[in-house]
């Protein structure tokens, strides 16, 4: 078999799968039990852009009791020289499109396993003191 052919077998496999007229993975059992977690009773996935961005779609919180994983931005750079923007990565992680909240390694949806929540960014008494910084963190 040449340079981009595909196996017969493994495409037939593939589109028995995959092709049918639904487009859903629904074929995959433990996919198909994190798509429940994943979606409404109307089978609608929250809208990308229809909430303020948080880390990883997680809601944000900003009291951290009962938590099981609390997501902080650090947006600081004065530690670097000549390389300044790492300031800015708290916000562009939240500006990120994610394709879903599935785990395909878990075959779960961490959000509905574990009590998760974006609970901001780190406040920086000055934003001009190393020192200071690095005691906030």
């Amino acid at each position: 078999m040449g340079a981009g052919q595909v196996d017969a077998k493994k495409l037939e496999r593939l589109r028995e799968r995959y092709g049918r007229p639904d487009g859903d993975l629904e074929a995959d059992v433990p996919f198909r039990e994190a798509l429940k977690q994943a979606v409404d009773s109307d089978l609608h996935q929250k809208k990308p852009y229809g909430d303020p961005p948080t880390l990883l779609d997680f809601p944000h919180i900003e009291d951290w009791a009962g938590l099981d994983v609390a997501l902080v931005g650090v947006p600081m750079d004065l530690g670097v020289t000549n390389r300044p923007g790492a300031r800015f990565g708290p916000r562009a992680l939240r500006a990120i499109e994610r394709v879903g909240p599935y785990h395909p390694t878990y075959n779960l949806v961490p959000a509905n396993v574990l009590r998760c929540a974006d609970v901001g960014d780190v406040p920086f008494r000055s934003r001009f003191s190393l020192e200071k910084s690095i005691e906030d963190i």
